[in-house]
């Protein structure tokens, strides 16, 4: 199978992605953050706080697609 680019085109993407998908993880820890604050959570470390696991599905699929791109075994 060929790629759409070259090696090292594809590996300068897929860090760029990793990096998106680390923007991506800030962002849903400062949701769970703010959630637990609001729900009186702050200092409480066995605290459950009331979110669903998919908002970690983004940036789960992100890390897939970076280490899809950056692979050097092709």
């Amino acid at each position: 199978m060929r790629c759409f680019c070259s090696l090292k085109q594809c590996m300068g993407l897929g860090l760029t992605v990793s990096c998106m998908s680390k923007a991506m993880a800030a962002l849903v820890e400062t949701k769970r953050r703010n959630t637990a604050i609001r729900e009186g959570l702050e200092d409480k470390p066995g605290g459950v706080v009331s979110m669903s696991t998919m908002w970690l599905v983004s940036q789960y699929i992100l890390i897939g697609v970076a280490k899809a791109l950056t692979q050097s075994d092709r």
